[in-house]
């Protein structure tokens, strides 16, 4: 004779779809477990990289707010006539540029991307043109590429979709 094997249900009763066997509940158990996990790395997952494309936007923000202000103290060093200060504004903006460097595009939503490209190639550009101005002792010159630079700068910053 056959035994059969002990039911036990959720709740006191008899309804038959809430009375399983063990194994029929180890099986429920693992199936929602499974769910729950996967559900679970979804959630991480897409966590972290919405807080990448956020870091990738503040990046992209506080790069191009520090190339305007950066340009904008470089013309004024120009206005003013302190070399010393042109040349370190300079320097100040090769660092940016190098660590505008190790931003991901990836991460970053396609309408920003070529505005962004546009942003650190102009600023690559006005460094190239004002290490130039810098070798020669004439800070009307200076002033003038200095004056481009920012005008080029500020103009690509707008076209950045900052909001």
């Amino acid at each position: 004779m056959i035994e059969a094997e002990v039911e036990y249900c959720l709740f006191h009763g008899d309804v038959w779809w809430l009375c399983l066997t063990v194994s029929e509940w180890a099986s429920w158990v693992q199936a929602i477990g499974t769910v729950a996990a996967v559900f679970a790395a979804v959630l991480l997952a897409w966590g972290t990289s919405r807080s990448a494309h956020k870091q990738a936007r503040a990046a992209i923000g506080g790069f191009a707010a520090q190339v305007h202000f950066g340009t904008m103290r470089l013309e004024k060093a120009a206005v003013e006539q302190r070399g010393d200060d042109y040349l370190a504004n300079i320097a100040q903006l090769r660092d940016l540029m190098r660590a505008a460097e190790s931003t991901r595009l990836d991460l970053l939503p396609m309408a920003w991307i070529r505005p962004y490209l546009q942003l650190r190639e102009a600023v690559a550009l006005a460094i190239d043109k004002c290490d130039r101005a810098g070798q020669v002792d004439n800070f009307g010159y200076w002033l003038v590429v200095a004056r481009d630079a920012r005008s080029e700068v500020v103009e690509l910053v707008q076209q950045l979709p900052l909001k």
